[in-house]
């Protein structure tokens, strides 16, 4: 009887193993890993008390181990950062960096000889065409009101803080890895307007200042026409979101909020960037008890955006921050960012890629930023 019960267990473990390996190239979904838990519970109750027999089933060892497996492997699977996300193998539509649209230029001479340049064709006379495009590109935008009027240099800042964005993606992924996204962000000021547009795209309630929707691409701010520096915060953090779906697709809470909220209190003065520390995040991290690492990391989506998600938010906040103030941490990101990118839409642990790339692991890093929260020492980041 024992034999008959190993076998059963290694055969329901290999075709656990097949259809989770076939249903994750299309993204891990929490009712399918739920059904599997529920199809290997009564293999599970082998090794407990028969009620109605009363009488106690033991299992070989074989067996045990076996069905050990079969349950790690499901408890990983709830863990992968595809959890929750049934859009996992979808991505904004990008183009090229190459590819620019024409910046046409238009030179002619009058009749007194004197050169004239123009981006509209002159009348009444043949110019030479000069093509002042770009050899790369990283983003186009565009943005719209509703509402309200926009500060004069609210477009200017938008681009600039963009830009600097794209500096610190440069260094994540590589030049030759970058997209170029198309921003589109629409800032609402009316409140009903900007419900409408976020019941369209989702069915949460709890208070938001913006959301960005991947099905359109588009980044929605909840605008205050007399609080133009809270608008442009919440900009930056939505098309951080944007610009992380262009490269990445669906990816863990933890990394796209915390670059979000890494970047929603960035400075742009000059073609130049700093980001500063996040002084709410780090009173509210430093008033309650904070969850391990390896328990925060492994939060699925739904949980994460639950009860505890303004502490989720700071925690996300905090750990973009510190791995970005220096190596290794720089380095450990950016080597998980790659890897993202390079097992999109196939089964993937961030947590685990994480955990490698940080030099002694994931405990080594949670016991250096845990002494970095209680330091004072949080620098202002230039981009």
């Amino acid at each position: 009887m024992r034999g008959s019960r190993f076998w059963s267990l290694l055969c329901a473990f290999c075709l656990v193993g097949v259809l989770l390996a076939l249903s994750l190239s299309g993204g891990t979904d929490v009712p399918f890993v739920k059904y599997w838990e529920a199809l290997v519970k009564p293999l599970a109750d082998v090794d407990g008390y028969d009620q109605q027999r009363g009488e106690r089933k033991i299992l070989s060892p074989e067996a045990r181990g076996a069905l050990r497996a079969v349950q790690s492997h499901l408890q990983r699977s709830r863990f992968d950062h595809t959890v929750n996300d049934r859009q996992v193998c979808a991505r904004p539509s990008t183009r090229r960096r190459e590819d620019t649209d024409p910046n046409l230029v238009y030179r002619w001479k009058d009749a007194n000889g004197l050169t004239h340049m123009s981006d509209e064709r002159p009348e009444g006379v043949i110019a030479t065409v000069l093509d002042m495009r770009l050899s790369a590109q990283d983003f186009s935008y565009r943005l719209m009101p509703e509402g309200l009027q926009l500060p004069v240099d609210f477009a200017g800042k938008v681009a600039a803080g963009s830009k600097r964005m794209y500096d610190v993606w440069h260094f994540l992924l590589g030049g030759n890895k970058l997209k170029q996204a198309r921003i589109d962000v629409l800032l609402v000021a009316d409140d009903a307007r900007f419900a409408a547009y976020r019941a369209s795209t989702s069915s949460d309630t709890f208070p938001i200042a913006g959301f960005y929707s991947m099905r359109s691409n588009q980044a929605f701010v909840k605008a205050d026409p007399a609080q133009p520096a809270r608008n442009l915060r919440v900009t930056y953090h939505e098309v951080s979101h944007l610009i992380t779906a262009s490269h990445l697709g669906p990816t863990p809470p933890w990394l796209t909020e915390g670059l979000a909220e890494y970047f929603e209190t960035m400075q742009v003065r000059d073609q130049t960037g700093a980001v500063y520390p996040n002084e709410a995040h780090i009173r509210l991290l430093r008033s309650q008890v904070l969850p391990s690492l390896h328990a925060y990391l492994s939060i699925d989506r739904r949980e994460w955006y639950g009860e505890h998600r303004e502490r989720n938010y700071a925690i996300a906040w905090s750990l973009i921050h510190f791995l970005l103030q220096g190596s290794p941490g720089m380095y450990a990101l950016q080597s998980t960012v790659r890897q993202v990118e390079t097992h999109f839409c196939r089964p993937f642990s961030v947590l685990q890629a994480l955990e490698k790339a940080y030099p002694g692991g994931l405990s080594r890093l949670e016991a250096d930023w845990r002494r970095w929260l209680t330091s004072q020492h949080f620098v202002t980041q230039q981009t």
